[in-house]
Parts: C-alpha cells; sequence; structure tokens
C-alpha cells in the first residue's frame, strides 16, 4: 500500500451495526455456558462421571473381584485421568478463545482510531483544496473584469458615462475599486494555495505514511497473535495425546504402574474362580462323615 494513496473509506452496512449487539450477546451467552461447564461441580465430564460410578460399583460385594477386579479398577483409573487431561485441555481452548477476543477487541479498536484521524485527514485537505478552487476563481474573474476596464472593453457598456469628466472619475474609481478586489483576491488565493499545499504535503509525507504503518504493525500483531495462539493449539493437542498415551500406557523407568494392556492380560479367569470358590468353603455345613446305621436300643437285638 503505497503512502501517496488516499485511504479507503470501508463501508459500514447497516445489516453489520445491527448484527454486532446480535453477535456480542449470543458470544457472551456461549462463553457463560462455556464458563459455567469448566466450573461448576454438577457439569462433571461424562468420562469422569462414569469412571466414578464404575469405581463405586466395583466396591459392592457382587461385583466381580479377584484378578479382575483389580484390572477393571486400574481400567477406570486410566480412563479417569484421560478425562482429566480432556477437561485441562478444553480449558485451555477456552483461555485461547479469551485471548483471540481480546486481541480483535483491541485490534479493531485501534484500527476504528486510525481510520477516522485519517479519514479525517483526507477530508481537511479535500476542502482546503475546494475552498483553494473557489478562491481562485473569484481571482480570475476579478482579474478579467479589471483588464477589461483597464483596457476600455467597458465603454460600451458605460453607456453616456465614459464621455463626460464624471463618466470619466465614475469608470477611474471603479478601475480602482476593481484593482484592490482583485489584489485583495489574489492575497487570499495565495494564502489558501500555500495553507492546502501545507497540508497535503503534511497528509503525503506524515498522515498517510504513519496511519499505513500503524495499520501494518497492527496486521502483523494480529498475526504474530494468531500463529501463537496456533502454536499452543499444537502444543496443548501433544501434550493430551501424550498424557493419555502415559496414562495407558507409563514408562517402565518412571513407575511401576502397569499398562492398560497389562492390566487387561493379567487377568487370570481359573485363579479368579478358584479364589471365590475358597472364599465360600466357610458358608459350607460341616462333614460329618458318611451315612451309618444305629439301631435303637429299645427294639431287642436282632437275631443273627
Amino acid at each position: 500500500m503505497s503512502s501517496a494513496e488516499p485511504l479507503a473509506a470501508a463501508p459500514e452496512n447497516g445489516a453489520t451495526t445491527q448484527a454486532a449487539p446480535v453477535a456480542a450477546t449470543l458470544s457472551d451467552e456461549a462463553k457463560a455456558q462455556v464458563q459455567d461447564v469448566l466450573t461448576s461441580e454438577t457439569n462433571t465430564p461424562i468420562p469422569s462421571k462414569l469412571s466414578k460410578l464404575s469405581q463405586d460399583n466395583l466396591q459392592r460385594g457382587e461385583h466381580r473381584g479377584g484378578t479382575f477386579g483389580r484390572a477393571y479398577e486400574e481400567m477406570m483409573a486410566v480412563h479417569e485421568r484421560m478425562a482429566d487431561n480432556g477437561l485441562q485441555f478444553a480449558m485451555s481452548l477456552h483461555q485461547m478463545a479469551d485471548d483471540l477476543t481480546e486481541l480483535s477487541l483491541v485490534a479493531d479498536k485501534s484500527r476504528k482510531g486510525w481510520k477516522q484521524s485519517g479519514l479525517a485527514a483526507e477530508q481537511r485537505v479535500a476542502d482546503l483544496e475546494a475552498a483553494m478552487r473557489k478562491s481562485k476563481a473569484k481571482y480570475d474573474a476579478l482579474a478579467e473584469e479589471y483588464d477589461r476596464v483597464r483596457t476600455g472593453d467597458t465603454a460600451g457598456r458605460q453607456g453616456g458615462k465614459m464621455f463626460g469628466f464624471k463618466g470619466h472619475k465614475s469608470g477611474a474609481q471603479h478601475e480602482e475599486d476593481l484593482l484592490r478586489k482583485t489584489q485583495a483576491a489574489d492575497q487570499d488565493y495565495q494564502a489558501k494555495v500555500q495553507v492546502a499545499a501545507t497540508e497535503r504535503s503534511e497528509l503525503e509525507t506524515k498522515i498517510r505514511p504513519e496511519t499505513v504503518h500503524a495499520l501494518q504493525d497492527l496486521i502483523r500483531e494480529c498475526d504474530s497473535g494468531l500463529a501463537l495462539q496456533l502454536q499452543k493449539f499444537a502444543s496443548y493437542n501433544e501434550k493430551l495425546v501424550l498424557s493419555n498415551g502415559l496414562s495407558i500406557s507409563p514408562l517402565k523407568q518412571t513407575t511401576e504402574a502397569r499398562s492398560l494392556r497389562e492390566s487387561i492380560l493379567a487377568i487370570d479367569n481359573d485363579k479368579d474362580l478358584n479364589d471365590y470358590l475358597c472364599g465360600q468353603h466357610i458358608r459350607l455345613p460341616p462333614r460329618t462323615g458318611p451315612p451309618k446305621y444305629e439301631r435303637n436300643h429299645a427294639l431287642p437285638a436282632r437275631r443273627s
């Protein structure tokens, strides 16, 4: 964008002006809903709710225990950590949205300020040049009229007044009056030309370049801010995936926790069944030996 080019006035139609409050209201409502989801205890993420509910059910007596119960508990713990990672990721994205909104509002406010000052300077120069052209037209008209009076081109229009002494005096006075008006118009025209030239020079050498540079700085600031937020977005995604990966399969050098696959593969159905049956042994009635016949002593002895 050249500094010698006038600033273009960006049209702002009525639809955009009327839609702005509605968009702002919708944005505020959406932000309030997101904030409620992130802060309210009743809006706990569904995966975390399911994980806690499953862990509570695991403590009931009718739930299967043993190696299966331990693997199931470890699996729910993994999913709970993944839910926490997802919540942290969502909060980071919410902060990114706030930062981008603030950047947009600040840049738009600054842009409107520079636009207003630039258009005001352009209009001021245009008004001065219009006044200069009007002054020049008046000056040219008076100069032509003075030249006609001075050369005698107006003798026919003066009638008989130009042939007598009184008419000659009236013509001289008229010429002197036109000369005085022409000189005054000349001075006024010169002053307006000088003022218009000064204002245009300042507009082209100072105001336009400053405005263009300021707008370029705003564009660079917005581009840099957007690029920074995208870098954060990439970092947050990497952190989310890495955290979930470490939750599913932790590094053996740093922790003794088993991976999700190891927990599932550690399920031993036969051992669980045997342990369950052994645990139920105390509920069985005591053993009394094989059935044995005992003759009642009230009966006579059986003859052999």
